[in-house]
């Protein structure tokens, strides 16, 4: 199986439109660097399972990925209809978000997204 952290990655930072909206002009994994500027857009691993066996090999499992943006003014909306794009061209699905406010003065918007994946994907 390819790297699918290294797909999802890739694709959010080859996307001129969406660096466009960030000052530093970088997605982060993991974590940002420095969080002293905003937005900041930031993609994590939240697991990785498995959901379909047969003859003791796995079949089918289910990724979730988060993509968190935080933003200083709470203005996330043109940064995550570009992220939306861009998963949904990977073949994830968004299955849910949430908006949080972090302290007083740095806002969230985390976004998860699902995708199935056969031994065999991202090859």
């Amino acid at each position: 199986m390819a790297d699918i952290k290294k797909l999802v990655h890739d694709k959010l930072q080859s996307d001129m439109a969406l660096l466009a909206l960030l000052p530093d002009g970088k997605v982060y994994f993991g974590r940002s660097e420095d969080a002293g500027t905003y937005p900041v857009v930031v993609v994590s691993e939240v697991d990785d399972v498995a959901v379909q066996y047969a003859d003791d090999k796995e079949l089918c499992r289910r990724l979730r990925y988060q993509v968190t943006i935080l933003s200083d003014d709470g203005e996330v909306r043109g940064i995550e209809k570009r992220i939306l794009e861009d998963m949904l061209e990977l073949g994830f699905v968004r299955s849910s978000s949430i908006f949080y406010m972090e302290n007083d003065n740095v806002y969230g918007r985390a976004i998860d997204f699902l995708i199935a994946a056969t031994p065999d994907s991202f090859d």
